[in-house]
């Protein structure tokens, strides 16, 4: 008898449902706490370094824009991201569009060296936008049996959880293009932490993880209380860590 790594996946998943307590996040039921939104601008400075030998291979400066629009007489979430690093190859321009109510996806689209990628979040599956001059993925398509959340925007949807201490989140995502279809992820409160800033500010924070379960990666966020903002987050992984820190110029 064959056994296919989904069907594995969905095994080992159900058995950390079963012995832990988990709230699924359900994005139809409005689970998220998109009413503590508000338009804003913040920047990352984004370090990724080696441990053998220690050194630190890349630096970006992320620029993250979220603007409440309506479009079609819609309530929408639009953020744009601006990645600008060291090496060019991983510059990125990023545009995506999600509902307001649920941050359920609309649209993404992405600019780099390597070429345009732009989707189209619909009913039942994601496909490429034939509309997007010149876009590398206009064939594609993956089937969706419910609702996903767009990957490369954690930063702003973990900060809208319902934080409580002891809490465990499965929260189903989905990186725009990658091959795996959509699936969820556990996301525990692992406690509190007072987070010095700079300018000798302390931040009151919960501290939020998760575990991947392959090549022992594990990233781990900091959000405030006060603000519901991802100030620091750390990714540990076989051969490097990276760090995100926000800089708070002006914060509160």
């Amino acid at each position: 008898m064959k056994i296919y790594p989904t069907v594995v996946f969905c095994f080992l998943f159900a058995a950390q449902m079963a012995a832990q307590q988990v709230d699924t996040i359900h994005i139809d039921q409005q689970d998220l706490l998109t009413q503590n939104l508000k338009p804003a601008k913040s920047q990352y400075l984004v370090s990724v370094h080696s441990t053998d030998p220690a050194r630190i291979r890349n630096i970006f400066l992320w620029t993250r824009e979220l603007s409440l629009e309506t479009r079609q007489g819609k309530d929408v979430i639009v953020i744009k991201q601006d990645w600008q690093g060291q090496d060019t190859l991983f510059n990125r321009s990023i545009y995506s569009v999600s509902e307001k109510a649920t941050f359920k996806p609309v649209y993404h689209y992405a600019k780099s060296p390597r070429g345009i990628e732009a989707y189209n979040f619909e009913a039942g599956r994601i496909i490429g936008a034939d509309s997007v001059t010149n876009n590398t993925r206009k064939a594609w398509q993956i089937p969706l049996s419910e609702p996903t959340l767009n990957w490369e925007l954690d930063l702003e949807i973990l900060a809208l959880l319902p934080f409580k201490e002891g809490k465990t989140f499965a929260l189903n995502f989905y990186h725009p293009g990658s091959k795996g279809e959509p699936q969820y992820y556990l996301y525990k409160v692992v406690g509190s932490e007072m987070l010095d800033l700079a300018g000798g500010q302390r931040v009151d924070t919960w501290k939020l993880q998760i575990d991947y379960g392959q090549y022992n990666s594990t990233a781990t966020f900091w959000v405030s209380k006060k603000t519901r903002e991802v100030l620091k987050s750390l990714d540990l992984f076989n051969g490097g860590y990276r760090y995100k820190v926000r800089l708070v110029n002006g914060m509160e």
